[in-house]
């Protein structure tokens, strides 16, 4: 079963799978981060052991997706530069089939190099699998999110997503919808900082993206990909400042790396990033 999941209601699994490594990571309950979690030993290449290897793999992967309340797991879909299936996804697959056997759900989510992505962020150690099954399960988390934003129509002042799911759980005329509330917990975990834009340009190949290279207030700007090209005139947004999440793991989008996400509002073709009422320094985390 490899489908979409238009919604995200529980803890979600990401698996970054590797020969003689899997990394694990999980989502938060509201589906807006992913962590790195845990490594399992690979299925390897030793063909004595590795119907045992197979086996105990995936008891403990249905351990930890037990463990989590989870249905839905993400499996990275490891590809070459020119979009080709590597070696890898042969085991993946399989291990992808077990899982829906099991009754859960598996989405394969595009990646290029996340392990690299991951140590080149940490370096080198046990746990940078884990991390990279983070990015992989944050790169499905955010697509889903913008694919949910995009589907949104404006009722007067109410936001009303356009999907099935949403009519099943309609509330009955004349009776108030009960708040989605989150915890303070849940909203501490969230990063957001400020952040001047030093530069911006136009992706080759995209319509929507622009690169931007924007000053946290570190030893050296970030590389942030957003998708307001059709939205904002980059001179517009040049040296200004706006709030960015700076916590998110990072993404690959058009082959690049982006390592935050700027704040925008929208209504229906309208788009407007946020500004800070006072002048505040690069770096400001607001809370």
């Amino acid at each position: 079963m490899n489908k979409d999941v238009s919604e995200v209601n529980k803890r979600i699994v990401g698996l970054d799978f590797g020969s003689k490594r899997i990394g694990v990571a999980v989502s938060d309950e509201l589906g807006l981060l992913a962590f790195p979690l845990s490594v399992v030993p690979g299925f390897g290449h030793d063909t004595d052991k590795r119907e045992e290897r197979i086996r105990l793999a995936l008891q403990e992967v249905f351990d930890i997706i037990k463990e989590k309340q989870a249905q839905t797991v993400i499996i990275g879909h490891s590809v070459d530069l020119k979009g080709v299936d590597n070696t890898i996804m042969v085991d993946a697959r399989f291990f992808g089939s077990k899982l829906e056997e099991a009754g859960f759900d598996v989405v394969y989510e595009p990646e290029l190099y996340s392990t690299v992505q991951a140590t080149k962020f940490q370096g080198e150690n046990k746990n940078v699998d884990a991390s990279a099954a983070a990015i992989i399960l944050q790169s499905y988390l955010d697509r889903i999110k913008f694919k949910n934003m995009n589907t949104q129509t404006t009722a007067g002042d109410e936001i009303v997503v356009d999907n099935a799911a949403s009519a099943d759980r309609a509330p009955e005329a004349g009776v108030p919808k009960t708040p989605d509330y989150i915890t303070i917990d849940d909203f501490v975990k969230v990063e957001i900082k400020i952040g001047q834009i030093l530069s911006a340009e136009k992706i080759e190949g995209s319509d929507k993206l622009l690169k931007l290279s924007v000053d946290f207030g570190e030893e050296k700007p970030r590389q942030v990909l957003s998708g307001i090209a059709k939205y904002v005139e980059m001179e517009e947004i040049l040296g200004k400042k706006f709030p960015f999440v700076t916590n998110l793991a990072p993404r690959m989008m058009m082959g690049q790396e982006s390592q935050a996400m700027i704040l925008a509002g929208n209504s229906g073709d309208n788009l407007a990033l946020l500004n800070p009422s006072k002048d505040l320094p690069n770096g400001t985390k607001l809370k």
